[in-house]
């Protein structure tokens, strides 16, 4: 079962889904709402497990593609 459907990469088609760096994370996902929905569900699940809370304040959302207020 697929939640997030990450973005086609290069001429091999690789999906990506997310890169991580030390305490950041970089999600990729098509430009679908429901997509959004489902990050915000991994990330509430990932505070209930681990007792970490994710900082909405430092964190943004980048849509290529779509119109001005999508989102």
């Amino acid at each position: 079962m697929e939640l997030v459907r990450g973005l086609n990469i290069g001429t091999d088609a690789i999906q990506l889904t997310h890169l991580q760096f030390a305490d950041d994370t970089i999600v990729f996902c098509e430009a679908k709402e429901e997509n959004v929905k489902a990050i915000k569900g991994i990330f509430l699940s990932f505070q209930a497990f681990s007792g970490l809370c994710v900082n909405y304040t430092k964190s943004g959302l980048l849509v290529l593609g779509k119109e001005e207020g999508w989102a």
